[in-house]
């Protein structure tokens, strides 16, 4: 069992087992409740602050991270995940292999991509963060900046998002990379030609075919009818 330290104004052993350990330093004023968390068969411990003053949800929040935490050790995860802020450093250091097999030019363009608007959004969100919400999110950020990207813009920062979760998920930060849906940007229907219009052009198509040097390559107009008629071109 653990024992309370001198510069400790509070100390609370949860469970009695030294597994989740609720205190306050003295050395502050109106301190918040700090969680310090020993995961069975993990190395170190996980310090946190709950950001309350209240016991009761300071032990609340202390318990659901610890289960949260004891999930992710059976499951193999890391138990403090990076910022997305250290995995794009380490992503932004693309291998060899990766240059031999795509141009530098696509490379340290989806590189600079995430750098401009992703890096500045996500910045210090813990990766494990980035899920379809957050991402979500980021979208409707994107679509409020004072210069509002193309669809085809939004896509290809999709794309190097993508790629840097990707490698998130192959240094075991994250489980799986998440959704990111970007609708495809709406059409403009060609409007409907005005009827003053499609009576001028039907008056104009008859006189156009008499003067046709090769009738056979255009369609037949029936006097006074406003119905094209495609002739059938003999063999």
């Amino acid at each position: 069992m653990s024992k309370p330290h001198s510069h400790y104004k509070d100390y609370i052993d949860v469970r009695g087992d030294g597994r989740i350990v609720l205190y306050k330093r003295s050395d502050h004023q109106n301190p918040k409740w700090t969680v310090r968390l020993k995961v069975p068969t993990t190395s170190g411990f996980v310090v946190k602050s709950t950001k309350t003053t209240d016991d009761f949800e300071a032990k609340r929040f202390a318990e659901d991270l610890y289960f949260r935490l004891e999930g992710k050790a059976r499951r193999g995860e890391p138990l403090n995940s990076p910022t997305f802020r250290k995995v794009f450093a380490d992503w932004a250091k693309v291998p060899v292999a990766d240059r031999v097999i795509r141009t530098a030019k696509y490379v340290d363009g989806n590189v600079r991509r995430v750098e401009l608007w992703a890096l500045q959004y996500f910045g210090d969100v813990t990766i494990d963060r980035v899920d379809e919400t957050k991402l979500a999110d980021y979208l409707d950020w994107r679509l409020s900046q004072p210069r509002r990207p193309a669809v085809v813009t939004l896509k290809n920062e999709r794309t190097a998002i993508r790629q840097l979760l990707k490698f998130a998920k192959r240094k075991g930060y994250i489980a799986a990379v998440p959704e990111f849906e970007i609708k495809s940007g709406r059409t403009n229907a060609r409007p409907d030609i005005p009827e003053h219009e499609w009576r001028k052009l039907t008056r104009f198509l008859p006189l156009y075919v008499d003067r046709a040097r090769d009738k056979l390559r255009i369609p037949m107009i029936s006097p006074g009818c406003t119905d094209l008629i495609s002739p059938r071109i003999p063999r």
